[in-house]
């Protein structure tokens, strides 16, 4: 149910031929790594799941309090014995992992305990694991193509694996989640921070590069080819501009104290700072709103009568409950902004910014700790429904639905305390 790194990846990929890719592998060459993807095209999905051969290893990872549950489904089936040993590619995975556990801890100590319990590795897209998905972590495990392995260590360093134990610690759902997932990412590599910059281009343009817009125009002008490696690992791995790369790297570092505030808001209000993510439609709005607490913001030159309506619009546009409830994925602070630039005739873009800033400062949601609207448990009840549907897929392995439960009951509780008087 949690949300996958770099979701927007479309690609094929074939079955009878994984790659055992160590756990630190160098990188690859774009056409290099497109051929080993294209040998590892997707399956049909099998019509019965439970009827698959599979590899399987249950390993001690260091530091873990359960030992976790490694499988490769259809290992035969699909032809993977052909050119591998099971034993091998089941090895590989458990160091992965130990690995990204390790990475995590190092950058992320606060974390909580990661209940990594099962490690699939599956041939074919469902519900579970969408084609659109590199890797995702459903409850209490993490489920990849074969193909994933090859781009995660060969392109992306082992940070989707990392992405996806952090998942696996969150206590609920959302983008929230994601952006401080893609915060991990960012602080391994600047690279990350332009493939997912919704999470980071407010903070960033207005306080640590203001041509980050133009940054990012150069950096997806660059060419791509057609070929089975997604566009995205070939941004990623193809030459971009080294300086523009280190001020990236030097902004991220100067956010390290926001980004850190903003996973503690997603750690102490999980439910609100999702809902609240969700219904403005700002993938960044914990970062934003650390950012307006905690440095200088730029000064209003505008009247205080047009500040007040600016406010206004602000607060109208970003209370609106649409994205919620009515399907849209609308981003109110752009919307409210193309109000203040047409509307109030504010047309210096940085005080339109500013604005923005200001106003998160002062919104009734963010001044104590986050606080969501009077239909929070609808929203909760909505997100329940969508794990309830998951539990039901028969695709789901029996660990998978003891933590599925759980992470259900976990979230039950946390709403009924939010509803404490």
């Amino acid at each position: 149910m949690r949300d996958s790194l770099v979701s927007r990846i479309l690609w094929a990929f074939s079955v009878c031929c994984l790659s055992s890719a160590p756990a630190f592998a160098g990188a690859m060459a774009p056409g290099e790594l497109a051929r080993l993807i294209g040998i590892h095209k997707l399956a049909s999905s099998p019509q019965d799941i439970a009827a698959l051969d599979v590899a399987e290893k249950t390993v001690q990872l260091p530091g873990q309090a359960e030992a976790t549950h490694f499988a490769i489904y259809g290992f035969e089936a699909f032809g993977c014995n052909q050119c591998h040993e099971g034993e091998t590619l089941l090895d590989n995975a458990a160091n992965r992992m130990t690995t990204a556990l390790a990475r995590l801890k190092e950058a992320s100590p606060e974390t909580p305990a990661v209940p990594l319990r099962q490690y699939l590795i599956q041939s074919w897209s469902d519900p579970l694991l969408s084609s659109g998905q590199l890797a995702h972590a459903t409850f209490d495990a993490i489920r990849l193509f074969p193909a994933s392995v090859l781009i995660d260590a060969h392109a992306y360093r082992l940070n989707t694996h990392v992405h996806e134990t952090l998942h696996l610690a969150q206590s609920f759902l959302g983008p929230a989640n994601e952006l401080e997932a893609y915060a991990l990412n960012a602080r391994s590599d600047p690279g990350f921070l332009l493939l997912n910059y919704p999470y980071f281009e407010n903070v960033i343009q207005a306080f640590f590069a203001p041509d980050f817009p133009e940054i990012l125009k150069r950096y997806y002008a660059r060419d791509v080819r057609e070929m089975t490696l997604p566009q995205e690992a070939q941004w990623f791995l193809n030459p971009f501009e080294e300086d523009s790369l280190n001020r990236i790297a030097e902004a991220t570092r100067n956010m390290e104290p926001l980004l850190k505030d903003a996973a503690e808001l997603n750690r102490r209000y999980p439910l609100q700072a999702a809902m609240l993510s969700e219904q403005t439609g700002v993938p960044s709005l914990l970062l934003d709103i650390a950012a307006a607490r905690s440095l200088t913001l730029p000064p209003l030159t505008i009247s205080s009568d047009q500040q007040e309506q600016a406010f206004e619009i602000l607060r109208n546009q970003m209370e609106k409950t649409d994205n919620l409830f009515l399907g849209y994925r609308v981003d109110r602070k752009k919307e409210a902004l193309m109000h203040l630039q047409l509307g109030l005739k504010i047309k210096d873009a940085e005080q339109r910014t500013a604005l923005y800033f200001h106003f998160l400062n002062r919104w009734d949601a963010t001044r104590e700790g986050l606080s969501a609207s009077e239909r929070l448990e609808e929203y909760v009840r909505g997100k329940l429904d969508g794990i309830d549907q998951l539990l039901a897929h028969p695709g789901i392995t029996g660990i998978e639905r003891e933590g599925g439960r759980r992470f259900r009951e976990n979230i039950e509780k946390r709403l009924r305390e939010i509803q404490q008087p």
